[in-house]
């Protein structure tokens, strides 16, 4: 499927983000929290009737995304962590919803901006142990319930790089608990992999793709005001080792810069098609 991240409509009621998809042409969404003011519990609160408003628009809730601090030292908060993921997945299995996207928490000693610093490269063996043993129990309540649990490649988490989730993955050992890949959110962090590098290296436990490019700030930091095609990212050659590796999930588009995104939710699902095609024509041309 080709799905359409609803942060790209974060300043919208999520009304409008399901109108938006389903006129530019995608398959479905992935729902954010960013619409109930990212209080988690009330996306979740309000999941059957957001699942019933997409069926009336003709657009489907395909993803729903996750939060949680599965890092705390307290061990009663992990535990409430799980319980609500745990919650998650069974309501979402309920509608037919068959991913769960997110992330088991960050590592920030100080600074949040200095994403080299953060993540997997301050996270202690404790960090690492907390992790697996919360989603070795989340990937129980998965098995059961038929529903893949992604971690999205991010800056400040634990699975900040392609290498970090790959091995929070296998210490986990489940799968249905897989690796979300966002070549957007791995180009700023300088320790990171390249997006064709990072498919390479996640292979079978690459479950979903998110698509969003952004270009390098000459002192740092990145702009993600830009189109699928605009910015530093070649999604041709991520597109193509995905490919090859013979990846069948679904692309998600998220936009997350700033100004009208109407535009990029519209164009960007364009050029995603026609690069798909492409890619796919040159490999049965070779």
């Amino acid at each position: 499927m080709l799905i359409m991240h609803s942060y790209t409509f974060r300043d919208y009621p999520v009304e409008r983000a399901l109108r938006k998809a389903k006129k530019f042409g995608y398959d479905a969404v992935e729902l954010s929290a960013c619409h109930w003011g990212w209080r988690q519990a009330e996306m979740v609160k309000h999941l059957d009737e957001t699942v019933r408003l997409g069926e009336a628009i003709g657009m489907p809730i395909g993803v729903v995304d996750f939060g949680g601090d599965f890092l705390h030292a307290d061990p009663t908060v992990r535990r409430q962590a799980v319980d609500n993921l745990a919650d998650l997945i069974r309501r979402a299995a309920g509608h037919g919803i068959k991913t769960v996207n997110g992330g088991c928490g960050t590592v920030v000693p100080a600074d949040p901006d200095a994403w080299n610093a953060n993540g997997s490269a301050a996270a202690g063996p404790e960090h690492w142990e907390r992790a697996a043993g919360c989603f070795r129990q989340v990937a129980e309540v998965a098995e059961q319930t038929g529903v893949m649990v992604t971690f999205e490649i991010h800056m400040n988490a634990l699975h900040d790089t392609a290498a970090a989730t790959v091995r929070l993955l296998e210490s986990i050992g489940s799968s249905h608990v897989k690796a979300a890949l966002d070549a957007g959110n791995m180009l700023p962090l300088q320790r990171a992999e390249t997006g064709p590098e990072a498919v390479k290296l996640l292979g079978a436990h690459l479950g979903y793709v998110h698509m969003k490019n952004c270009k390098l700030l000459p002192g740092g930091g990145a702009d993600y005001a830009v189109p699928l095609g605009g910015g530093h990212i070649d999604f041709y050659a991520v597109l193509r080792a995905l490919r090859e590796t013979g990846f069948q999930g679904d692309y998600c588009i998220e936009y997350c810069g700033k100004g009208d995104a109407t535009p990029r939710a519209e164009g960007d699902l364009a050029y995603l098609m026609g690069l798909l095609r492409e890619v796919e024509d040159d490999s049965c041309a070779s």
